[in-house]
């Protein structure tokens, strides 16, 4: 990655990254379906 974006763009795709993981996990926990997005296993909830 460092050889396509800074240091401060690496830092700022990890803590994006980090929040779309906890977000799913919390989703999940809660047992909220998706809003709308399209699942990529073909699941259906």
């Amino acid at each position: 990655m460092k050889k396509h974006f800074d240091d401060e763009a690496v830092v700022e795709i990890t803590g994006l990254i980090a929040f779309q993981n906890m977000s799913s996990k919390f989703n999940s926990a809660l047992d909220i379906p998706p809003q709308g997005f399209c699942s990529p296993t073909g699941r259906r909830w």
